[in-house]
């Protein structure tokens, strides 16, 4: 694993991160946890990304990693699993495989690129009114819809009018889609984000924060489920975004068996892609994972 300068980490931290929730749970799913999984991806990326080639299992390109470790955005929610940094670095680095992303080692090419792992938690802050009667407000639901992507339809901090809550009026301008991605940030969410920089433009500029060349943002609700046990489904889940531009985010619902057992096989994808939502299915392999419930 590589070690950069402490400030590049933190400028790193902060990019990749701070983009930017009480669940909302019905009495059935705290018992037996939830019914299905949403896995929301999105991936931006600049026009230096677009102008870099995407590898391929056949001409692959190699990295070197850094790993950010577990990052906790958002209200602080103590006793939360997480995985060993070694685990959830080669859960990452698996699905980078699949693309054509290797680590570099002695025996291979040099590396050209620079990957940021890092995973956790994006919790709804809710701050109780102090006056009797009046509702709680949470404080980082911009954050949340940023974060899964809601400026690409078209939520962007100007619909807040620099309050908590965007105006009557710009509610009445989204559209379906768009109202359904806000409620999506009452959630609290496990994340996941991988961020690619060009290496040799690193070296040039060592003390210069660099833009990256693209990121992808994974999110889980926190529901009835542990880190540990969604993050295989998350990067598998999301895997071929890596790296790979996404107009809108991606929706994807993983119904759950048994005891919150995950079924890559009864995948729906909900493409947020057009003004009006699509669905298609997943061509991803049946497995099976456990996904238990909190206690």
């Amino acid at each position: 694993m590589t070690r950069l300068p402490q400030l590049l980490v933190a400028n790193l931290a902060l990019l990749s991160l701070a983009l930017a929730p009480a669940a909302h749970a019905g009495p059935f799913d705290f018992l037996h946890g939830p019914r299905a999984l949403d896995i929301y991806t999105v991936t931006d990326m600049t026009e230096s990304g677009r102008a870099y080639p995407s590898p391929t299992p056949q001409q692959p390109q190699y990295y070197r990693a850094v790993s950010l470790g577990h990052r906790d955005i958002g209200a602080a929610i103590a006793g939360d699993p997480t995985p060993p940094d070694d685990v959830a670095v080669q859960i990452i680095a698996r699905e980078l495989a699949k693309l054509g992303y290797l680590p570099a080692s002695d025996k291979t090419p040099p590396p050209t690129l620079v990957l940021v792992f890092a995973w956790g938690t994006l919790n709804a802050d809710i701050r109780p009114s102090m006056k009797l009667g009046f509702p709680s407000a949470q404080m980082n639901r911009q954050q949340i819809v940023r974060f899964l992507g809601g400026e690409k339809l078209g939520i962007t901090k100007d619909n807040y009018n620099g309050s908590l809550m965007p105006s009557s009026f710009s509610m009445r301008l989204m559209d379906h889609e768009a109202r359904d991605f806000y409620a999506a940030g009452a959630d609290s969410y496990y994340i996941a984000v991988v961020t690619a920089y060009d290496l040799a433009a690193m070296e040039r500029n060592p003390t210069v924060t660099l833009d990256h060349l693209w990121i992808t943002r994974i999110a889980c609700p926190t529901n009835g489920v542990t880190l540990p046990d969604v993050l295989p489904a998350m990067l598998a889940i999301a895997g071929p975004h890596l790296g790979r531009e996404t107009p809108r985010p991606v929706r994807t619902v993983t119904p759950l068996g048994p005891r919150g057992t995950v079924h890559y096989g009864e995948l729906q994808v909900v493409e947020y892609l057009s003004s009006s939502s699509s669905e298609a299915r997943d061509r991803s392999g049946s497995s099976t994972q456990p996904a238990p419930k909190k206690n």
